[in-house]
């Protein structure tokens, strides 16, 4: 597990490295018909990937966020008593 862990950072931090590297590379370069049809294609399979990891993570965030809130309540309510949820709730608007 913590090996994982560890795998997974580094693959995070070579991805961000070879990310800003390709942007400071096309940043500096004086005529953009250089980079020609290839390193435009390359760029933009970089930014669609770069993209998909980024909603994937806020896709996993949002499906497990009710899972946290709901273990934030059970520790709250374990910790100070079924009357420490009313406090909480009053910024709600029921109708």
């Amino acid at each position: 597990m913590v090996g994982d862990g560890f795998i997974w950072l580094i693959a995070m931090v070579v991805t961000s490295i070879i990310f800003c590297t390709v942007v400071s590379g096309i940043a500096g370069m004086q005529d953009l018909k250089r980079m020609g049809h290839v390193g435009g294609k390359a760029l933009l399979t970089l930014m669609d990937i770069l993209m998909q990891a980024i909603f994937g993570v806020m896709s996993i965030l949002m499906r497990l966020s009710p899972i946290g809130a709901l273990g934030a309540m059970a520790f709250t309510v374990g910790n100070y008593g079924i009357g420490s949820l009313g406090k909480g709730t009053g910024f709600l608007s029921f109708p």
